[in-house]
């Protein structure tokens, strides 16, 4: 298979106007064991080498955002933190503590194979003494090999994560237990080798990933998403149950496909106030997970997995409505992701429209994809 030229072209930049002798000594005035191959990396225009000059004079840097063509590779700049981090430092590196807020940015998901393959160039960033945001694509490790032997807890508060699956996701959050925002795209890439991407939604095991940050967490947002180079996508799997996320109790704001909730299969029987805990105050339930053609095992024809049409899916808004008042009383607001409900009849948009005034709870309508 071809690979994209976007993952395996290092891209340069021109350095014609870089002060290259100035440039060259301000590394080898750092003092670190890398500064060859730092000096070599720079002398050919490479985009890490550049952008790691730059962090290494920027002492009190407190937000650092990082756009596609420059998240490619990040070696030279993963080595600077990772010596900035240790505890014989030398004192010309500057210690980044007052850097609160890193975002790491990649190609629109829709064209995104997976460009980052070394996730552990991210790790050090949750090291850092002041880190509170983290917004960032990993991939799926057997192992998160952290940088410092001494495993110290980090002070994270608010995490954006993608592409990380549900196994890799849980070392992770066992380092950040102080995590009260959460937002994680689950995704699938169907053409991955990895062991951890398959088309299994274990929610169980999405549960137990999540316990890490069980008495912090306040605000979660899963998305779910599939690659594939055809039209017809793989048949997801979706083992266990969701329905631990009641103990969580800390849990204000929940926004998640309607799948995770209660499976692509309204026969199950799932009911949606089962899996919630007590006191959320805001719920969205998305349909942005796709009702996809896909491949069901057994069967040589392609056919829709997701199987919730609208008589279904007002029936399970009127039972969880039902009751709101007693079952969730902390509950302000309900919102409903329609992307995919276009071919719905304007009867139908009338019925969705009576929720609101027969229970008593305001009930937003969102499109969260541009037609």
């Amino acid at each position: 298979m071809d690979i994209p030229l976007y993952r395996r072209r290092r891209l340069t930049i021109s350095s014609t106007k870089l002060d290259i002798p100035r440039a060259l000594e301000v590394i080898r005035n750092l003092q670190v064991s890398f500064s060859r191959a730092w000096e070599e990396a720079l002398l050919r225009g490479e985009v890490d080498a550049l952008v790691t000059l730059l962090l290494s004079q920027l002492a009190n840097l407190q937000s650092l955002k990082l756009g596609p063509c420059f998240t490619l590779y990040t070696d030279l700049s993963a080595s600077l933190l990772n010596a900035s981090l240790r505890d014989n430092a030398d004192a010309h590196l500057p210690c980044f503590d007052k850097l609160g807020f890193v975002g790491y940015d990649f190609q629109p998901l829709s064209h995104r194979r997976m460009q980052q393959r070394d996730s552990h160039n991210m790790l050090p960033m949750f090291y850092l003494p002041g880190m509170r945001t983290i917004t960032a694509c990993l991939d799926n490790p057997n192992i998160l090999s952290w940088p410092i032997h001494q495993h110290k807890q980090s002070h994270i508060t608010c995490l954006d994560l993608s592409y990380i699956r549900e196994k890799p996701l849980e070392q992770l959050l066992s380092f950040t237990p102080f995590v009260r925002k959460l937002k994680w795209t689950w995704l699938h890439d169907d053409v991955s080798n990895n062991p951890f991407d398959t088309s299994v939604v274990d929610l169980d095991q999405i549960i137990t990933t999540l316990g890490h940050i069980r008495n912090t967490l306040e605000d979660l947002k899963i998305e779910g998403f599939c690659l594939s180079d055809g039209d017809v996508l793989p048949f997801f799997d979706v083992k266990g149950s969701f329905e631990g996320l009641r103990r969580f109790y800390y849990l204000k704001h929940l926004d998640i496909p309607l799948p995770f909730l209660a499976t692509f299969a309204p026969s199950t029987g799932i009911l949606i106030k089962n899996m919630l805990p007590e006191n959320v105050e805001r719920l969205a339930i998305t349909d942005t997970f796709w009702p996809h053609e896909c491949y069901r095992p057994g069967i040589e024809y392609a056919v829709y997995q997701d199987e919730w049409e609208f008589p279904e899916i007002m029936t399970a808004l009127n039972s969880f409505l039902y009751n709101w008042k007693g079952s969730h009383p902390s509950l302000k607001g309900l919102e409903i992701g329609v992307d995919q409900m276009d071919e719905w009849e304007k009867p139908d948009w009338d019925a969705f429209a009576s929720l609101t005034p027969e229970h008593g709870l305001p009930i937003k309508v969102s499109k969260r994809w541009a037609a």
